[in-house]
C-alpha cells in the first residue's frame, strides 16, 4: 500500500509564502540508472527538484524561476529538449496566454511563444519528436509549435480550430504514435485529431496550416466538462 514519505512547503524562503501547485512532471529524458528530476509549477513560480535521501531535507530544489509577470497564473508544463545540444528545456504557461521556454541549465527563459487569444489550460510534447509541442487555449483552439531554432521567427506550425471545441479546451494528449491528438473541453466534447507533419510546406511561412475538422468528435456523451484526456500507449 502506498504511504506518505515526506511532506515539503515550496515557495519564497524570504516571507515563507506558500505556493499552490498545478503540474507536476519527471523529466522523462534521463537515462534509466540516472536520479530522478521533476517540475513543478503553480502561481508565478516553477521548480526543478530532486529526492534526497536526507530525512531533514527530502527534496532538494535544483533551480527556481519567477515569471516576471505578476499575473502569471502558471498552471500547466511539459519537458523538452534543445534539438542540438540535448540540454533539457521546460514549457510552462497558464492564464497570461504565453508559453514560457525555460532553459534549465543556465536557468533563463530563452524564448516566449505568444498567439493564443486567451489562457492556456494544457501542454504536451510529441513523443515523435520533443521539438513539437502543442497547447490547449481558453480560445477554443489547439496549436502546435515548433521548437527548432530554425522556425524561431514564426513557431507556430499548425492551428486545430474551427469545427472543434466550442468552449475552452481543458485536456490535450498524443497518441504514442504522434500522429494523433485527442482532446476534451468545457463544451463537455472529446475530440480526436490528425497532426501535419511538423515542419510542413508551411513552415516558416505567414501561411499557417490549419485544421478545421477533427477527425472524430464525441457528441452528447460526458454531462459536464472534460478536464482529463490520455491516449494510453499499448
Amino acid at each position: 500500500m502506498p504511504y506518505l514519505r515526506a511532506s515539503v512547503r515550496l515557495g519564497d524562503r524570504n516571507n515563507d509564502s506558500d505556493v499552490a501547485i498545478y503540474d507536476v512532471k519527471f523529466y522523462p529524458y534521463a537515462s534509466p540508472d540516472a536520479k530522478p528530476v521533476f517540475a513543478c509549477t503553480g502561481g508565478r513560480d516553477t521548480f526543478v527538484c530532486r529526492p534526497s535521501s536526507s530525512a531533514d531535507d527530502p527534496i532538494e530544489i535544483l533551480q527556481h524561476f519567477r515569471d516576471d509577470d505578476d499575473k502569471a497564473a502558471l498552471n500547466s508544463l511539459v519537458w523538452s529538449r534543445d534539438p542540438d545540444t540535448g540540454d533539457p528545456l521546460l514549457c510552462v504557461s497558464g492564464e497570461i496566454a504565453k508559453i514560457r521556454i525555460i532553459d534549465v541549465k543556465s536557468g533563463s527563459i530563452t524564448r516566449t511563444l505568444v498567439g493564443h487569444g486567451a489562457g492556456i489550460n494544457d501542454l504536451v510534447v510529441s513523443p515523435r519528436s520533443p521539438s513539437v509541442l502543442a497547447s490547449a487555449s481558453e480560445d477554443h483552439s489547439i496549436r502546435l509549435w515548433n521548437l527548432d531554432a530554425t522556425y524561431q521567427k514564426r513557431p507556430c506550425a499548425a492551428l486545430l480550430v474551427g469545427e472543434g471545441h466550442k468552449q475552452a479546451v481543458l485536456s490535450i494528449s498524443f497518441h504514442h504514435t504522434g500522429k494523433y491528438l485527442i482532446s476534451g473541453g468545457q463544451d463537455l466534447a472529446v475530440n480526436l485529431w490528425v497532426v501535419p507533419d511538423v515542419p510542413d510546406e508551411n513552415a516558416g511561412t505567414d501561411n499557417t496550416t490549419s485544421i478545421h475538422f477533427p477527425h472524430f468528435a464525441s457528441s452528447e456523451i460526458h454531462a459536464d466538462y472534460v478536464d482529463w484526456c490520455d491516449a494510453i500507449p499499448p
